[in-house]
């Protein structure tokens, strides 16, 4: 770990992986993971939480399941051993990625704030009795 780093230089290490690993135990939809997917990392996840949102096993990356280091210990043989299924995995996932610019999360996460503070017990007076 090296602490803060600047994004161009977050960029430049996922650019220059061999393959993005994430075999979380929980995710809710990890910003790293789309950063590497938009920096043409091909990925490994587990599956778990928004990871599958993002990646589409074969597809965009690989899928394991969590905790399954034998599975996770196969996809990085798989991945390290096929340059053509990390260059089609990298290009399917940079184009997956473009689908989450970071403007589009921002009014998305937003909104989602929003409709919690309106509909929540002190807006609404049930915390006071109000109601």
């Amino acid at each position: 770990m090296t602490g803060f780093e600047p994004s161009s230089q977050v960029i430049t290490w996922l650019q220059s992986s061999t393959v993005f690993v994430l075999p979380s135990l929980f995710e809710c939809l990890p910003y790293t993971l789309l950063e590497a997917m938009a920096a043409g990392s091909p990925c490994i996840v587990s599956r778990v939480g928004g990871n599958v949102d993002l990646i589409q096993d074969s597809k965009t990356g690989l899928i394991v399941e969590p905790g399954d280091v034998g599975g996770l210990a196969r996809a990085l043989q798989r991945m390290l051993t096929d340059a053509g299924l990390r260059e089609r995995l990298a290009k399917n996932a940079r184009a997956k990625a473009q689908e989450f610019p970071v403007e589009k999360m921002v009014t998305l996460t937003t909104q989602v704030y929003r409709e919690v503070l309106d509909s929540s017990p002190e807006k609404s007076g049930v915390a006071s009795g109000q109601k």
